[in-house]
C-alpha cells in the first residue's frame, strides 16, 4: 500500500481463486479509464449553455520489435 500512495495509485485487493473483489476491481478500472479518456471530456466555453468538443488528435502507431 505504501508504494501505491507514493505513486498516487489506487490500491485494491482481490482473490481470483475465490472470486472475491474481482468484479469491483474491473468496474473501478473501467470507471477510471472512461473518466480519464480525453475523448469523453468537454471544454467549457464562455457560455454555460455551450460546450465545445475538443479536437481529436491523430492516432499514433506503435510498433513492437
Amino acid at each position: 500500500m505504501d508504494v501505491a500512495k507514493i505513486m498516487g495509485a489506487r490500491y485494491m485487493e482481490c482473490s481470483s481463486k475465490e472470486m472475491i473483489g474481482v468484479e469491483e476491481i474491473f468496474a473501478m478500472a473501467i470507471d477510471v479509464v472512461v473518466a480519464n479518456d480525453k475523448s469523453n471530456q468537454r471544454q467549457q466555453s464562455n457560455s454555460p449553455d455551450q460546450q465545445v468538443v475538443m479536437k481529436k488528435k491523430k492516432k499514433r502507431e506503435c510498433f513492437f520489435l
